[in-house]
């Protein structure tokens, strides 16, 4: 569709995609080369062309299938060469999958992701974080440690989460909901980290670091933590558990 003398005008393309077996569940134009058209189909097929959409080739399939309604996504980089995202059906394939060589291959980029649902992704200005909105919740995908994290708390809705812009103004990425409406995750100034504390019997993962809203804990093993506690930076206590497995504080 182009905008021409004050309307819209639509331009049927030549390529049939019938004979994939599917329906188009996403599109893309690459970032740097606009010459560079991705198309998804419902049955995770995946096609790639060179020539603004006039022709394509089929270059991968068994990737993730799409949701009936709201589809698939793909993401391609703004900022690295050649590298596009897609994401989708993680139930019975992978949620997120990346190609390093403008969608002619895929790799499995769900590590930190539940099998699930995957309806949208996008990444924040240097795509250090990309934010996808899933069936089990909001994640972040921190490129620092190559791993996708949870955004849940206590303050946010147990939902599916449709979709998610970033606003780059504001440094916000902006999820909507199934039934809880629109809900805002402000990236701060300073990046947190996450902090890896080996004991002697299990890697502790804590998540963010420094922590304002939540804070999330995870280890290697299903071992129960005797004693936690969490202290602000005035040293007080501000959380203490003695019993049950921990996974995620407020």
């Amino acid at each position: 569709m182009e905008y021409k003398n004050d309307d819209i005008v639509a331009t049927q393309l030549p390529y049939n995609f019938a004979p994939s077996g599917g329906q188009i569940s996403a599109m893309a134009i690459d970032a740097q080369n606009k010459q560079y058209w991705y198309v998804a189909t419902t049955n995770g097929k995946f096609y790639r062309s060179e020539d603004g959409g006039q022709s394509f080739v089929k270059t991968a399939e068994m990737l993730s299938e799409s949701h009936y309604l709201y589809g698939s996504c793909i993401l391609p980089s703004a900022v690295h060469p050649d590298v596009v995202y897609l994401s989708g059906n993680g139930y019975s394939n992978k949620p997120v999958y990346k190609s390093s060589d403008g969608g002619l291959t895929f790799s499995d980029f769900s590590v930190g992701l539940p099998r699930t649902m995957v309806f949208n992704i996008v990444a924040n200005e240097d795509e250090s974080l990309i934010f996808a909105a899933t069936e089990a919740g909001p994640y972040v995908y921190i490129s620092a440690r190559n791993k996708w994290f949870a955004l849940s708390g206590t303050r946010t809705p147990n939902q599916t989460y449709w979709s998610v812009e970033y606003v780059p103004q504001t440094k916000t990425a902006r999820f909507a909901t199934y039934g809880r409406g629109v809900w805002d995750f402000q990236v701060k100034d300073i990046i947190s980290t996450v902090k890896e504390v080996e004991t002697a019997f299990q890697v502790v993962s804590i998540f963010p670091n420094p922590a304002t809203d939540y804070i999330s804990i995870s280890t290697d093993q299903r071992n129960l933590f005797k004693n936690v506690y969490i202290y602000n930076m005035n040293g007080m206590m501000v959380f203490n558990q003695t019993t049950g497995q921990v996974h995620q504080f407020m």
